[in-house]
């Protein structure tokens, strides 16, 4: 599903790219856990994308918590301008702007959730590469590309696929109902299918029916057709299970619900939140990822760690008694005595002011 979809969007990206027309963009709009984020991060790494976009192509993260303001200031440091220095909106795109007077670039702006949080980046002369949830804003920031969720076959090989077994699974009656009660959601069926490898789908759907009448209500904002009650109820047998197996993983996934919404957070952070040294961090966020928790990100220094938006909501739900002195033992851990720093987790403010917030609320 993800090359084909890559192919209906690469075409008009390319050519976009290729005309060099300063302003094109395309937006890309669908519900969560469709896989908006991941096309585009491989349409960012597309070759025929990087020759047509030959001076950068530049990854902004939004979300629901970050301003226009917030981001002009993070794309200011990428291209060689102290974003602390600029006040306003207006001075960061006329600053900006200038910079990038003449070069043919590419701004991907992920998880956009107002027109307001888009619209600074419109005045600048650059390729666009928008990702939503709302169909409201897709229309009004790019040529409007619509993800749809997997088709029930197409599903079947992603849930065989992610349970690591060759099987056809479409003759599988208990295959298809769970299948049907992921919505053809990519995102789901990874998690799943994770979850399914040392167990029969029959028994994991007698525990997703057990934890559906236990768990609190998560509501999903933006939201679209499908009932997220099943993937947050998948996700708890998940965490139980675990806290069986490995508590102290358990513990250390938990902890994640501090992070800030759309924001990377090194190893090196982690491992001061997890108390642990930095080898047992690498160790603790590998055994994450290989049960699709969350996402570790190679840079060109120390490895981050990120979760999907759907998981931090559903973490800060569940842990939501304990976030408080969590952040405070991430600030007396790990803050440094001098904000911002010139790199690193520290540079942006809002970063220190999301924890000193959550510590506050605890």
């Amino acid at each position: 599903l993800r090359d084909r979809l890559l192919c209906a969007l690469l075409e008009p990206i390319s050519l976009v790219g290729g005309a060099a027309r300063p302003g094109s963009a395309a937006s890309v709009v669908g519900t969560a856990g469709l896989g908006k984020t991941t096309l585009a991060a491989r349409l960012a790494l597309d070759v025929r994308v990087q020759s047509a976009f030959h001076d950068g192509v530049f990854w902004l993260r939004f979300g629901q918590e970050r301003s226009a303001l917030d981001v002009l200031r993070e794309l200011a440091g990428m291209i060689g301008v102290d974003g602390n220095q600029l006040r306003d909106q207006r001075a960061a795109v006329d600053v900006i702007g200038q910079k990038l007077s003449g070069q043919c670039c590419l701004l991907v702006l992920d998880d956009i959730w107002t027109y307001e949080q888009a619209r600074p980046f419109l005045k600048l002369q650059t390729g666009r590469l928008t990702t939503t949830r709302l169909r409201e804003v897709a229309t009004r920031v790019g040529a409007l590309q619509e993800m749809l969720p997997l088709e029930p076959s197409q599903a079947q090989r992603l849930l065989a696929a992610c349970m690591q077994v060759s099987d056809d699974l479409s003759t599988d009656s208990d295959a298809r109902k769970l299948v049907h009660l992921s919505g053809g959601l990519p995102v789901v069926l990874e998690q799943w299918g994770a979850t399914c490898r040392n167990q029969s789908i029959g028994s994991f759907l007698d525990e997703l029916k057990r934890a559906r009448g236990q768990q609190s209500v998560v509501e999903v904002e933006a939201s679209g057709d499908y009932e997220y009650d099943s993937f947050f109820a998948g996700l708890e047998v998940q965490l139980l299970r675990l806290e069986q197996s490995d508590a102290q993983l358990l513990s250390c996934y938990s902890m994640l619900a501090v992070l800030r919404e759309d924001t990377q957070m090194p190893l090196s952070v982690a491992a001061l939140l997890w108390g642990v040294d930095e080898l047992s961090a690498a160790g603790i966020a590998r055994k994450l990822e290989g049960q699709s928790l969350l996402k570790r990100t190679k840079g060109r220094g120390e490895s981050s760690i990120s979760l999907l938006d759907l998981h931090l909501q559903y973490l800060r739900s569940r842990s939501r008694n304990s976030l408080g002195r969590w952040h405070v033992a991430l600030l007396n851990n790990g803050c440094p005595a001098t904000i911002p720093t010139k790199k690193g987790y520290w540079r942006d403010k809002q970063c220190l002011m999301h924890h000193l917030q959550g510590a506050g609320e605890g």
